[in-house]
């Protein structure tokens, strides 16, 4: 039996598409004029993926970040833009490169979610908040499915529950229910905002705490809460507010879900804290928190730490001087455990991305950016699906390169070489299949190869099928009573028939008549034979060298089940003999 070798075509695209797998990248948005961009794990070589269209000759304010699901895909919202300017939720194919609108808001469904992000629940559906729409323009929570693309509004928001969120929603540590907790900057008692929580699994919203309002009922809990929450590793949630506190700059606050008291434990003052918080607290790899300040420090910014167990919060750095200035989202911190942001203004004219080193407590500017105000988000690098073409010849049939597909007949075929990290691999084949007739007519002992102008070799199939020497032509005559194959070679491809038994006296070789079935043939796992008749049946199984493999004897059914899947693979030879006939099929054994 031929065989075709096509695993270095499949290794080296496997190769290329394994070589990045582990390479890191930070992705973002930039509001104007529009773009999805990424850098390397360093935050530097900024390249541009794809540009968002704005309307009315703006750009489509994607000032939020975006977030990555767990099909890969990269998931965010603009402000303005969609047909009806009031901003769209949409879809990126890291591998395929494809932007896809998935949502446009239309006022009804909220509208204008500028600085708003989504997140994956632990359900797997994404889950967001606009500033405005709704039935009141106060904003709305909803819900998108991302298996049956629906979009669900779960609540208008309004005076009373708060309004106008401009972070994302949190989800918090529940066995039981899926709970998240929110920020609205606007609304409650006192239109300071609130902290809310909102229960998915009975529907339920609740106002934890009303945020103060303006001067002078402004010092106790802070107002106007511009980003988001998180839990932290005690349980309990921590956030910030923009104004407001002892100094009317914004405040560090937690709250207890255990039982339901809010402290406020930091109030930011000037240049030597910072001041005015506007997005995200993240708890980084030491356990501290860590924050931005748009204002403070020498006037344009500042990096913060406050730490949880001792209740002391640390300017780290100011903005500034290289490093960009008005950082208005929020940290991440890469593996490397260096910290990224991004600021609207500053060293480069329209803003950029600066790292900073928590262990040296030092900062610089990575890139220059298109006005970026969101978060960026650390990711592994996916490759760019890939389309390639090859032309493969191959003998009877042709394994793809993924092995999950037998072509047995000419044409054009597609594979896929699927990469775990993304960017699968295309490959059409262009084939063709050549076959080559091993058959045998026998007249007594006169073998006669039925193919036309091939290349003959006679072997002797009692002896592990030793070549007869001399008998190369495509009739052969049978020295003496045994059992003869013949190897067919047309091309660059060959096979080898059956066994042909060759006996004056006693049991005979009838291929024609025997009525003997095995299939499927070729075969991965067992093989069935299938007889007419059982009556004193042998059946014995060799491989290409002649060597018995095993028998089997006592046959009493007409089907038999042969136990071949654990051969390695290769051609066998199936030898059925009863008191009349005897007959030889070979057996093809593919991985």
């Amino acid at each position: 039996m031929k065989t075709r070798l096509f695993f270095t075509v499949a290794l080296a695209i496997l190769l290329t598409l394994q070589g990045s797998a582990q390479d890191l990248e930070l992705w973002g948005l930039a509001p104007t004029p529009g773009y999805i961009y990424k850098l390397d794990q360093n935050g530097e070589n900024k390249e541009i993926v794809y540009y968002i269209s704005g309307t009315g000759g703006y750009g489509p304010k994607s000032e939020g970040s975006l977030v990555q699901a767990d099909s890969k895909k990269l998931y965010g919202m603009t402000g303005q833009a969609g047909e009806n300017n009031m901003g769209t939720l949409f879809e990126y194919d890291i591998a395929q490169q494809q932007y896809t609108i998935l949502i446009e808001f239309d006022g009804s469904n909220g509208k204008k979610p500028e600085t708003n992000s989504l997140i994956q629940a632990s359900n797997g559906k994404l889950y967001g908040m606009t500033p405005e729409g709704g039935d009141y323009d106060g904003g709305v929570i909803f819900e998108y499915d991302l298996s049956t693309n629906t979009f669900t509004k779960l609540i208008d928001l309004h005076d009373t529950l708060g309004k106008h969120p401009h972070g994302d929603l949190y989800q918090v540590d529940n066995a039981d229910s899926i709970i998240f907790y929110g920020l609205a900057s606007e609304g409650g008692a006192n239109n300071g905002g609130v902290l809310f929580k909102y229960n998915l699994t009975d529907s339920s919203y609740r106002v934890l705490v009303d945020f103060d309002g303006y001067y002078p009922y402004h010092k106790e809990r802070g107002r106007h809460p511009f980003g988001s929450v998180i839990q932290a590793d005690n349980g309990k949630i921590y956030g910030l507010t923009f104004e407001g506190g002892l100094h009317d700059n914004g405040v560090l606050f937690e709250y207890d879900p255990e039982d339901s008291t809010f402290v406020k434990k930091f109030d930011f003052s000037n240049d030597s804290t910072g001041k005015r918080p506007q997005g995200s607290l993240i708890q980084a790899s030491d356990g501290q928190l860590y924050g931005l300040t748009v204002y403070g420090g020498t006037g344009v910014g500042a990096v913060f730490s406050y730490d949880i167990t001792n209740d002391t919060l640390i300017k780290r750095v100011n903005l500034g001087d290289g490093a960009g200035s008005y950082p208005q989202g929020s940290l991440v911190q890469a593996t490397s455990g260096k910290m990224f942001g991004t600021t609207e203004l500053g060293a480069c004219s329209s803003g950029g991305v600066f790292c900073f080193d928590p262990e040296t407590d030092t900062i610089y500017r990575t890139a220059c950016n298109g006005y970026p105000i969101g978060n960026l988000i650390e990711i592994v690098a996916i490759p760019v699906e890939t389309y390639d073409t090859i032309t493969e010849n191959a003998c009877d049939s042709y394994v793809s390169p993924s092995g999950n597909h037998i072509w047995t007949t000419s044409g054009r075929y597609t594979d896929t070489l699927p990469n775990a990290a993304g960017g699968d691999s295309i490959v059409t084949i262009d084939l063709t299949v050549n076959t080559v007739d091993a058959s045998v007519t026998q007249d007594n002992n006169v073998l006669t190869a039925n193919a036309e102008n091939a290349v003959y070799q006679w072997l002797d199939c009692n002896n592990g099928y030793a070549i007869l020497e001399g008998d190369t032509s495509q009739v052969f005559t049978a020295p003496a009573d045994g059992h003869y194959a013949v190897s067919v070679t047309q091309g660059t491809c060959t096979d080898t028939s059956d066994c042909y038994t060759v006996s004056t006296t006693g049991i005979r070789e009838d291929n024609a008549n025997a009525n003997i079935q095995l299939y499927p043939n070729p075969t991965k796992g067992n093989v069935t034979l299938k007889m007419t008749d059982v009556k004193n049946s042998v059946v014995s199984v060799y491989n290409i060298m002649g060597e018995k493999v095993f028998d089997m004897n006592d046959i009493t059914t007409t089907e038999v089940a042969l136990p071949v899947e654990a051969l390695p693979a290769g051609i066998y030879f199936v030898k059925v003999r009863n008191d009349d006939h005897c007959r030889t099929i070979k057996l093809i054994k593919r991985r």
